[in-house]
């Protein structure tokens, strides 16, 4: 690709006699009539069919090397602006490929001052040239490439960052090189370099342009900052920001907040993009089933794209008021309008007939609780608002968090219970003001919940036994007593969080069935919890629910998974 609305196609045209190189440009507006924005050609002679052609990027231009031939053409419109030989004919009248100084031209970079030439040996040599003659002068300084940079079987990309920075990337490696025109020793050294990765499985795909998260828009960049995306085969998508103006070797840092981690099995293409044209950056990423685009800072996955097996690259663009994206192959490229029903959701979403029934419910709801405070009423508020929590913090934080939580606030639980006795006082008020943030379980028939008097604080103080007095007994029959037990909103959102974020976040195929252990363990633990409350003493709810959900989840998580259960994913 060639930034963000374009890429470059080869074609090798001609015969044995004269091989040409062909190499045109693309971009979103020429896609539409399928029709090159610019075409060039360049003679391969007296190279032949067999040589590898390289491209190194830099913002104006393009340094093009066939082997035979080193050129550079215009970025914008193809024009060629200057080439050298890497030919000559050697004492026997024979023509031969290279510098008449013993290197191979397998890669080059034109700069201001002349050009450097690198070898697939590992020589890299800068050379003096002068622009009107376009003669090459005697090598200037020379450098040696690390050994497992291999630019013959492995070259990916090169693009010029900077005036000084020149970044290669391989199968396996990701460098960027100081470009310097001299060095002090005359013997071999290596090339000076800014950043090294070294890929634990083979690179797929690279990027540079401006970051996502930069404070900048794209106009206001002045390039000397951007954002490094490498993509691999095994799935990984790592950035890096690259800020000029630090010191050397402390200009690139690793991007923290790129979390797509499990969203591809492999990768195609990385690319920066624009669809919303916000003036700031998002991203094109690509495997070898969809393309997906992220949209800001947070990443978001708002579109996935179906795309076929021999898939290449893929670019957003627009023609007239519609987005259309293109997906090119080897042979062909396929386009579509991007409709407005294929971005996912995102914010908040209002649909009116859904919100006037939610909006109508509610205030039912509301001059219900306030006119008939019954323990239906207060009951029915309740689970739709813990439901309501449940999702809302359940799909939000991983189990790991969400059993520090429950952990916390069991602890929390029984302390305000049994020691301080504030939670009592607090049920008590509650209850008072007929608040729906607890569950009411009526243990007789004709229980209401408006009349209830009995105080939370009495159920935990020793009953005196006062010695026996003679009553007369009365003939008239006892009023039978009404009571109800008493549940905290709290005592199921912490375990419905649990199992909800089990189902959401765990990376496993029987996250459903972990989710479930969760579930059973807490029922579990309430059963437990009933047996104290059955002797008429108030009990914490959060000690048993929470231990018993915690327990089962682990006990599914050791069935299922294993020992990766205990993995809390939390970064810090």
């Amino acid at each position: 690709d060639l930034g963000m609305d374009g890429f470059l196609t080869h074609q090798l045209i001609g015969n044995f006699t004269n091989w040409e190189d062909s190499i045109s440009y693309y971009s979103t507006n020429s896609l539409n009539s399928r029709e090159a924005e610019w075409t060039t050609n360049f003679s391969r002679l007296p190279a032949g069919d067999n040589e590898d052609l390289r491209i190194v990027k830099s913002t104006q231009s393009l340094t093009v090397t066939n082997g035979a031939w080193i050129w550079a053409i215009d970025t914008d419109t193809g024009d060629l602006i200057e080439y050298y030989p890497c030919n000559y004919i050697d004492e026997f009248g024979a023509i031969q490929l290279g510098t008449s100084f013993g290197y191979s031209c397998d890669m080059a970079l034109i700069v201001e001052s002349g050009l450097y030439v690198f070898s697939n040996t590992g020589e890299v040599v800068f050379f003096p040239t002068d622009k009107e003659t376009g003669q090459i002068f005697s090598p200037q300084a020379n450098w040696v490439l690390p050994p497992y940079l291999d630019l013959k079987n492995e070259f990916i990309d090169s693009i010029r960052l900077d005036s000084d920075k020149l970044l290669i990337v391989t199968q396996s490696t990701s460098i960027v090189f100081t470009l310097e025109e001299t060095k002090a020793s005359l013997g071999p050294e290596f090339m000076p370099l800014e950043f090294e990765y070294l890929s634990e499985d083979n690179i797929s795909s690279v990027d540079f342009g401006h970051s996502p998260w930069s404070e900048e828009t794209m106009a206001m960049n002045n390039g000397k900052d951007g954002l490094l995306l490498i993509g691999e085969r095994n799935g990984d998508v790592t950035g890096w920001e690259w800020d000029a103006t630090r010191l050397d070797t402390q200009q690139f840092e690793i991007q923290e907040k790129m979390n797509i981690d499990g969203l591809l099995d492999t990768v195609t293409q990385v690319q920066l993009t624009d669809l919303d044209n916000s003036g700031r950056t998002d991203m094109l990423i690509s495997s070898d089933e969809s393309s997906y685009w992220l949209d800001g800072m947070l990443l978001k996955n708002r579109l996935t794209i179906e795309i076929d097996a021999d898939f290449k690259t893929g670019i957003f663009g627009q023609n007239g008021s519609d987005d259309y994206f293109y997906a090119v192959s080897a042979n062909e490229i396929n386009s579509g309008v991007i409709e407005d029903d294929m971005y996912s959701l995102d914010g908040l979403q209002l649909y009116d007939i859904p919100f006037l029934i939610g909006v109508i419910f509610a205030l039912l709801l509301m001059v219900l609780l306030y006119l008939h405070s019954e323990w239906y009423v207060v009951n029915t508020v309740g689970m739709l608002v813990g439901a309501g929590v449940i999702v809302m913090l359940g799909v939000a934080f991983v189990p790991g968090l969400i059993i520090i939580f429950m952990i916390l606030a069991a602890i929390y639980d029984a302390w305000a219970v049994y020691r301080s006795k504030h939670m009592l006082e607090l049920a008590d008020t509650m209850i008072g003001l007929q608040l729906p943030i607890l569950l009411v379980a009526p243990q007789d028939k004709g229980y209401s919940f408006k009349d209830e008097k009995t105080k939370m604080v009495d159920k935990t103080d020793v009953r005196q036994v006062a010695p026996p007095v003679n009553i007369p007994k009365s003939t008239k029959p006892r009023k039978k007593s009404k009571e109800a037990l008493f549940m905290g909103l709290g005592d199921i959102i912490f375990p419905g969080m649990l199992v909800l974020s089990a189902i959401q976040w765990l990376d496993s195929d029987n996250s459903f069935a972990i989710a479930m252990f969760a579930l059973i363990g807490s029922l579990i633990g309430y059963f437990v919890l009933m047996t104290y409350v059955a002797r008429g003493k108030a009990q914490a709810g959060l000690p048993l629910l929470n231990g018993g959900a915690i327990v089962g989840y682990l006990i599914g998580g050791l069935i299922f998974m294993g020992t990766e259960i205990f993995n809390l994913g939390i970064s810090l």
